[in-house]
């Protein structure tokens, strides 16, 4: 299938983490030539195998009227859609979620980190997986066939059960790692067996990570749309227009995440503060109870 590698107009961006830490770590190795082959380098040569593999085919995955439909019309063509992140953890759920009426395609979703929980969760293969950090095109397949495993129901309720099934993972941040910069891998799986994947690399380097994981996540919604005939929300098809996003676009994202963060701050340290103020009600009135 035809490769998808996403460029941006400017020079950074982010993907997963998740992955990073499933290899035990080895040291490097020199090759014939006297150069250092490091771990970047080794999980770069077993990216590109798989990148050649899969990418060639081009059984692409797209709705089957190509257009985009609203969720809120009633008996719409949506296709039912399910999702396993590891990059973004739960931020191309959220954006499904949005969605008025969302209940009526989006079906469920997981964010699994580790190579353990991916294997024992979504079947994906130990050794490759361990092999690349978990960061890979056969990952992120594998990822998404398991899915449909994973949200399997009886024949009774047939109506509820996965007709699209979406992958990603990736490296958010790469500090340490030689030769190896952020980046992420997608798969779009339907029940059917087309595949719609790709990459996000370029413009990746430097952001912060968690611009960078909302990006790559606002780039896979967009085309998960494509493939189950949501229509997405209109700031964020504005924002990757032909593929790309401007370097004003990506500070307000930056803005966003700072926002939000803030307010979760906030929440906490309010929380915090209620637990607190619970915690002496609670000690004054056994002290007046015992007394």
């Amino acid at each position: 299938m035809f490769s998808r590698i996403y460029q941006f107009k400017t020079t950074n961006l982010i993907p997963n983490q998740g992955s990073i830490g499933c290899a035990r770590y080895s040291a490097p190795s020199k090759s014939f030539k006297g150069d250092v082959d490091t771990k970047g380098k080794k999980i770069k040569r077993l990216q590109k195998v798989q990148e050649k593999k899969l990418f060639a085919k081009e059984d692409d995955a797209v709705h089957k009227d190509g257009k985009h439909h609203n969720p809120e019309k009633e008996d719409h063509p949506i296709r039912k859609v399910v999702v396993a992140e590891s990059l973004t953890a739960g931020k191309i759920v959220d954006l499904l979620a949005s969605h008025n009426n969302a209940g009526s395609f989006f079906l469920g979703g997981m964010t699994v980190y580790t190579l353990q929980h991916k294997n024992a969760m979504l079947g994906v293969n130990r050794d490759h997986a361990g092999k690349v950090d978990c960061v890979s095109p056969k990952v992120a397949c594998e990822m998404a066939d398991g899915l449909f495993k994973s949200f399997h129901l009886t024949k009774k309720d047939k109506d509820q059960l996965p007709e699209v099934a979406v992958a990603v993972t990736g490296f958010a941040k790469t500090e340490g790692v030689k030769d190896l910069e952020p980046h992420a891998y997608y798969c779009i799986t339907t029940i059917e067996g087309k595949k719609r994947q790709g990459k996000v690399a370029e413009g990746l380097k430097g952001k912060n990570r968690n611009t960078v994981r909302r990006i790559v996540a606002e780039r896979v919604y967009l085309e998960t749309c494509k493939a189950i005939g949501l229509k997405p929300h209109a700031g964020v098809a504005r924002r990757h227009k032909d593929s790309h996003i401007d370097e004003e676009d990506i500070k307000q994202i930056e803005k966003d995440e700072k926002e939000e963060h803030k307010d979760q701050d906030k929440k906490k340290e309010r929380t915090q503060r209620e637990e607190k103020a619970h915690e002496k009600e609670t000690e004054k009135s056994k002290k007046i109870h015992s007394s």
